[in-house]
């Protein structure tokens, strides 16, 4: 059951080849893992770089205090 004010976000690591572009064509560029979160609406959807899915996790989570996620 989902608490008041509480988002459920997915997760996911967004995959980018050698030279730094996703699967539709976008380019990222290169460095740390790309993840991408969205709630179950699709409202919410963002970016994040970071090296693990717990720091990519700790990231949103500093921005978004009350979101839990979905595995």
């Amino acid at each position: 059951m989902k608490a008041q004010g509480e988002t459920r976000l997915s997760l996911q690591r967004a995959h980018l080849n050698a030279g730094g572009y996703d699967r539709a064509g976008a380019y990222w560029g290169i460095g740390a893992p790309l993840w991408c979160y969205s709630d179950e609406a699709g409202k919410i959807t963002g970016y994040v770089r970071a090296a693990d899915r717990g720091k990519a996790k700790a990231a949103i989570l500093r921005e978004q205090p009350k979101a839990t996620f979905l595995r």
